[in-house]
């Protein structure tokens, strides 16, 4: 049976003799996995601040010379520092750990 991604000598093997995953699919796999529970702990982080009020939009534009109109982008989001700052102590204490970390993180220069 085939066990390569491609019918060519370019193709990559996906299972060795014993039927298991190679050690570079394998180690893709790994990967794959850590990425997408970092992207649930960003999630999970990202709609703890929503909740919390502190998420606003970011209308941004982006000067491109003389005589030419601003490039506008869309769909960016930042904390708002003020809102931030003003989160009574409860909401402040719910956000602790990721949260927290991540929203500080966003406002350094």
């Amino acid at each position: 049976m085939d066990q390569a991604l491609l019918t060519s000598d370019m193709g990559v093997a996906l299972f060795d003799e014993q039927g298991d995953l190679t050690q570079k699919v394998a180690l893709t796999f790994e990967f794959l996995q850590h990425c997408e529970e970092n992207r649930q702990v960003t999630a999970a982080s990202v709609d703890k601040l929503a909740d919390a009020g502190i998420i606003e939009e970011w209308l941004l534009e982006i000067g491109r010379g003389e005589d030419q109109e601003p490039l506008k982008v869309n769909g960016l989001y930042r904390i708002n520092e003020q809102a931030l700052n003003s989160l009574n102590e409860s909401t402040l204490h719910g956000l602790r750990g990721g949260p927290l970390s991540m929203a500080y993180a966003q406002l350094f220069p």
